[in-house]
Protein backbone atom coordinates (compact mmCIF):
# COMPACT_ATOMS: atom_id res chain seq x y z
CA UNK A 1 0.00 0.00 0.00
CA UNK A 2 1.36 3.39 -0.95
CA UNK A 3 0.44 6.46 1.07
CA UNK A 4 1.03 9.70 -0.76
CA UNK A 5 -1.39 12.04 1.00
CA UNK A 6 -3.52 12.44 -2.10
CA UNK A 7 -7.28 12.06 -2.36
CA UNK A 8 -8.09 9.17 -4.73
CA UNK A 9 -11.37 10.67 -5.99
CA UNK A 10 -9.61 13.84 -7.11
CA UNK A 11 -7.54 12.46 -9.97
CA UNK A 12 -6.79 15.87 -11.45
CA UNK A 13 -5.07 17.13 -8.29
CA UNK A 14 -1.30 17.03 -8.05
CA UNK A 15 0.22 16.96 -4.60
CA UNK A 16 2.80 19.63 -3.89
CA UNK A 17 5.33 19.12 -1.08
CA UNK A 18 4.17 22.38 0.49
CA UNK A 19 0.59 21.17 0.89
CA UNK A 20 -0.76 19.91 4.23
CA UNK A 21 -1.51 16.44 2.80
CA UNK A 22 2.12 16.01 1.76
CA UNK A 23 3.26 17.19 5.19
CA UNK A 24 1.00 14.64 6.89
CA UNK A 25 2.10 11.80 4.62
CA UNK A 26 5.76 12.69 5.16
CA UNK A 27 5.26 12.88 8.95
CA UNK A 28 3.67 9.42 8.82
CA UNK A 29 6.60 8.02 6.82
CA UNK A 30 9.12 9.58 9.23
CA UNK A 31 7.32 8.17 12.27
CA UNK A 32 7.16 4.72 10.66
CA UNK A 33 10.90 4.77 9.98
CA UNK A 34 11.68 5.93 13.54
CA UNK A 35 9.67 3.07 15.03
CA UNK A 36 10.76 0.47 12.46
CA UNK A 37 7.21 0.06 11.20
CA UNK A 38 5.95 -0.81 14.70
CA UNK A 39 3.60 2.17 14.96
CA UNK A 40 -0.18 1.98 14.79
CA UNK A 41 -2.38 5.02 14.21
CA UNK A 42 -5.85 4.76 15.74
CA UNK A 43 -8.27 6.76 13.65
CA UNK A 44 -11.29 6.24 15.86
CA UNK A 45 -11.51 9.87 16.98
CA UNK A 46 -15.13 9.52 18.04
CA UNK A 47 -14.39 6.51 20.25
CA UNK A 48 -11.51 8.26 21.95
CA UNK A 49 -12.82 11.78 22.46
CA UNK A 50 -16.62 11.72 22.15
CA UNK A 51 -19.27 10.10 24.33
CA UNK A 52 -20.91 6.87 23.17
CA UNK A 53 -23.65 7.60 20.65
CA UNK A 54 -22.11 10.72 19.12
CA UNK A 55 -21.21 9.13 15.79
CA UNK A 56 -24.85 8.92 14.72
CA UNK A 57 -25.46 12.46 16.00
CA UNK A 58 -22.59 13.73 13.87
CA UNK A 59 -24.08 11.98 10.83
CA UNK A 60 -27.52 13.43 11.54
CA UNK A 61 -26.11 16.93 11.95
CA UNK A 62 -24.34 16.68 8.59
CA UNK A 63 -27.64 15.64 7.01
CA UNK A 64 -29.28 18.71 8.55
CA UNK A 65 -26.44 20.86 7.28
CA UNK A 66 -26.66 19.52 3.73
CA UNK A 67 -30.46 19.17 3.49
CA UNK A 68 -30.81 22.81 2.44
CA UNK A 69 -29.20 24.21 -0.69
CA UNK A 70 -27.73 26.93 1.52
CA UNK A 71 -25.66 25.33 4.32
CA UNK A 72 -25.14 28.72 5.95
CA UNK A 73 -28.84 28.81 6.85
CA UNK A 74 -28.69 25.44 8.65
CA UNK A 75 -25.24 25.81 10.21
CA UNK A 76 -26.51 27.03 13.59
CA UNK A 77 -29.12 24.25 13.71
CA UNK A 78 -26.45 21.60 13.03
CA UNK A 79 -24.08 23.08 15.63
CA UNK A 80 -26.86 23.22 18.22
CA UNK A 81 -27.78 19.59 17.49
CA UNK A 82 -24.20 18.45 18.12
CA UNK A 83 -23.77 20.61 21.22
CA UNK A 84 -27.07 19.54 22.82
CA UNK A 85 -26.47 15.84 22.18
CA UNK A 86 -22.88 16.04 23.38
CA UNK A 87 -24.03 17.61 26.65
CA UNK A 88 -26.82 15.03 27.08
CA UNK A 89 -24.58 12.06 26.29
CA UNK A 90 -21.83 13.29 28.63
CA UNK A 91 -24.42 13.39 31.40
CA UNK A 92 -23.85 17.04 32.26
Amino acid sequence: MKIDGGIPALTTIELDESEQAAYTANAFKEAQSQFDGDLVYDNFFDREYLPSGMWSVMGDSVQVLLADQDPDSTLEEAIEMVADNYTDLMGN
